[in-house]
């Protein structure tokens, strides 16, 4: 039986796989390999499209071993392959209904749908989105919000400053009970997608499929923000690096070092003497 055999890491990408600048960290990638090479199950739990993944890490396929969660759990997304091995789509009514009520009350949001080639926008204006545009590497394509019901939707985000976020939140809760899953994925960037799908709900059906076959995975998830809190819960053992939220911090079983560092590297490290 090889060293890491039945264990099964599972990286957030933002703040937590990705440095700072959003570049894979070498250290971390070295010991990867190492962990994969001894057995170990490794791969990604993002609320990024796979899209954006394979575009941002193009090297991913040699050293992640298992298919990933995308999209916030939306998504179960093969790299070797570039296929969906399972995939949820959302209520695209709902979601333009959802805009609907937000637009006049929040004229300062930005709204962002989530397609298997990307993400849509229809305010290129909006200074969220525009920045965006300018700086992101991730695929985007304007659409008039009048042909946003002609998508399949794998979830919608909402931008704006964090107290604007906040209101939104409570308000979505208060308008659209059991309608999604929210969370912040960072200060001023909210996650929706349809209620009771989440990276969590992904894992824990991976889990379940596992223990059918016969093998128990013991799973290792490595989080940092709000989006996170739920897939650390599920796991066996709960890690963050040292940049992540108070709130992360406090439930989790192992704090180790930040991003740049290596978090991933640093975990690996820590099986390897334990």
């Amino acid at each position: 039986m090889k060293k890491f055999e039945n264990i099964m890491i599972v990286s957030d990408l933002d703040g937590t796989f990705f440095s700072s600048s959003t570049e894979v960290v070498p250290r971390n990638v070295e010991w990867i390999r190492y962990f994969i090479e001894n057995g170990g199950l490794f791969t990604f739990a993002t609320g990024r499209v796979a899209a954006h993944l394979t575009t941002r890490i193009p090297k991913a396929c040699d050293y992640v071993n298992f298919p990933a969660v995308t999209c916030n759990g939306m998504v179960l997304f093969d790299i070797a392959t570039g296929k969906e091995v399972e995939e949820h789509f959302s209520d695209v009514d709902k979601i333009i209904e959802t805009v609907e009520f937000f637009r006049d009350r929040y004229p300062s949001l930005g709204y962002r749908g989530h397609t298997r080639e990307g993400v849509i926008y229809f305010q290129p204006d909006n200074p969220y989105i525009k920045r965006e545009r300018e700086t992101s590497r991730m695929p985007m394509k304007f659409l008039p919000f009048e042909e946003w019901g002609n998508e399949k939707l794998y979830k919608l985000t909402l931008r704006a400053d964090g107290d604007t976020l906040e209101k939104v939140k409570r308000e979505l809760e208060e308008a659209f009970p059991s309608v999604y899953t929210i969370s912040l994925s960072w200060v001023d960037l909210l996650e929706t997608q349809p209620y009771g799908i989440s990276k969590a709900s992904m894992l824990a059906d991976i889990k379940a499929n596992f223990l059918r076959e016969g093998r128990e995975i013991k799973l290792y998830a490595v989080g940092d923000y709000e989006n996170d809190i739920e897939m650390l819960s599920m796991a066996d053992v709960a890690v963050c690096p040292a940049n992540a939220i108070d709130s992360v911090k406090r439930i989790c079983d192992l704090c180790l070092c930040d991003n740049d560092t290596g978090v991933i590297a640093d975990l690996i490290e820590y099986l390897d003497r334990n």
